[in-house]
């Protein structure tokens, strides 16, 4: 409905308000020279003059105390179930050991969620876990596609690997796997000259330092068994 609503000058309006100069970022990425290439964006971006726009001011999202339970009914042949937690912004100091954590559990073929819940028991269709970390608070999730209704039955296998995770972690040979895992997925995702461009455009935009993926190389690489142990906790 709320699109429906929506007019080519609520478009317009938008785009004059918040796409300004001072507020883009130009990132070339490729075999390119900057003496050769620098002059050709000064001269395309010559006659752009900086203007005001609001700045982004969200709300923080209250503590969660309680669980909080939601059912939508849809003519699917598939149950989509999400557990989610409330999490931390992409400049938490424990990004590095959640991102791990999320790889740890269900991150791949011989993580506890796919290996017991999938190929085991049989009780899902796939399963995942993922952490999003946005510039303001984001969340830690577990997400599973179902044939039949035994939700109640899955959750509980979930609570009982994230309680796993938090009472003993995961082995020295474990970790050093999960770690390697990580970092790679980070690798790859700047595999191309496009693909870095855009990862560096929006670690600038969102962390305020083009080089963030260094950091976090080196982040994943600290992380620790106690550290796993504590944001599972």
């Amino acid at each position: 409905d709320i699109f429906r609503t929506l007019t080519r000058d609520d478009l317009l309006e938008y785009y004059r308000t918040f796409y300004v100069p001072n507020n883009m970022i130009v990132t070339v990425a490729g075999g390119v020279r900057v003496d050769d290439v620098l002059p050709k964006i000064e001269e395309a971006f010559k006659d752009f003059r900086p203007r005001s726009f609001p700045l982004r001011v969200l709300p923080r999202e209250p503590e969660q105390i309680s669980l909080r339970r939601v059912e939508a009914e849809y003519p699917t042949e598939l149950i989509r179930l999400t557990m989610a937690y409330q999490g931390i912004p992409v400049l938490h100091s424990d990004l590095y050991a959640l991102d791990v954590l999320a790889m740890a559990i269900g991150g791949g073929e011989s993580s506890p969620l796919y290996r017991d819940l999938y190929k085991r028991k049989g009780l899902v269709e796939s399963i995942e876990a993922s952490d999003y970390t946005p510039m303001d608070q984001g969340y830690f999730e577990i997400s599973a596609l179902l044939k039949k209704d035994n939700v109640d039955a899955v959750a509980q296998e979930i609570r009982s690997v994230v309680a796993d995770a938090q009472r003993r972690g995961f082995a020295p040979a474990e970790l050093d796997k999960v770690k390697r895992q990580t970092a790679v997925t980070n690798v790859y995702s700047r595999e191309t000259a496009g693909s870095m461009a855009y990862r560096m455009s929006m670690e600038e935009a969102f962390t305020g330092d083009h080089l963030f993926s260094e950091r976090y190389l080196e982040g994943v690489k600290a992380v620790t068994n106690e550290d796993i142990k504590r944001v599972a906790r």
